[in-house]
């Protein structure tokens, strides 16, 4: 340490590849440099200078729309998001009422909320510009619903993100971090009437041994998913039907725990994870919107 980095383009390509890259334009440039600068990270400085921060070195790299920079971090900017959450989650697990969480409620907001908010911005961009396709996001509000459970407790003591990578299907990604656990995932959480009939046709066809094929190099990758949701194969297939477990199913996602050694650099694990995915996103666009007629 003690020495600037400049970081180049070339290195930044060999370093984070096209992924990581955290634009600063616009309302979300504001809301990310404010966000930098609360949590000490630096300041985005116009004119090309390099930024020395508390926990690395930022090169901004001009050209963008009105002369913003471009903040290349060596350190994740939202490196505290998943252990602080935990630390809350857990906290909220042992004190789970109202007047524990309104009074922890600011912390909520600037630990949990707002960076969230902010990585699914980022990740919407990394994610649009990879696919080049649309993709949107959802934060899960911390409040349950109650009125007909009997569980009265009234906040999740876990903390969900989603985005939908749109297109011939709207394939979900997924974060979830626990108080003892944290883990990505992707799929589609629910098949409507035609995806399942259009499943179904495609597991019973020729293409049923290579989408088990493919599930099974997923899981190799560490990508899991849970039990079927019926417990008998419909009863238009043989009971013995090769593919039973597939035909069992009624959606199809999967889940691979992120490593504690990740959970400081959430950005480039994720956009990681998230590319590890795709093949299951081609398989569930040719598998539930593909046209059969046998």
């Amino acid at each position: 340490n003690g020495k600037l980095c400049h970081v180049t383009s070339d290195q930044r390509q060999a370093k984070h590849g096209n992924s990581g890259d955290m634009t600063t334009s616009g309302h979300w440039g504001f809301r990310l440099r404010h966000f930098i600068h609360s949590q000490g990270l630096g300041t985005a400085i116009p004119g090309g200078k390099t930024i020395r921060s508390p926990l690395g070195f930022a090169k901004p790299v001009l050209g963008y729309p009105n002369s913003d920079p471009e903040l290349i971090f060596m350190t994740d900017p939202f490196a505290q998001l998943i252990p602080e959450a935990r630390t809350f989650l857990k906290e909220l697990s042992c004190n789970n009422t109202r007047d524990w969480f309104h009074a922890n409620k600011p912390r909520y907001e600037s630990q949990l909320k707002t960076p969230s908010q902010l990585l699914q911005e980022q990740l919407c961009a990394d994610l649009k510009k990879r696919h080049d396709s649309p993709v949107t996001a959802k934060l899960f509000r911390p409040q349950r619903d109650i009125r007909f459970s009997k569980d009265k407790t009234p906040y999740h003591t876990h903390l969900h993100m989603l985005w939908q990578v749109r297109g011939p299907l709207d394939f979900g990604l997924f974060l979830g971090i626990a108080p003892s656990s944290c883990r990505l995932g992707g799929g589609v959480m629910g098949f409507d009437k035609t995806q399942l009939l259009t499943w179904r046709a495609s597991v019973d066809s020729a293409q049923g041994s290579a989408i088990a094929t493919a599930l099974e190099s997923l899981a190799q990758q560490g990508f899991t998913g849970g039990d079927p949701e019926l417990k008998r194969v419909p009863s238009a297939y043989d009971k013995d039907h090769p593919q039973a477990e597939l035909l069992r199913r009624k959606s199809l996602t999967l889940w691979r725990d992120l490593p504690a050694s990740d959970w400081s650099q959430p950005l480039a694990a994720l956009n990681s994870g998230f590319a590890d995915l795709m093949p299951l996103r081609a398989l569930l666009i040719d598998s539930l919107t593909a046209k059969r007629t046998s």
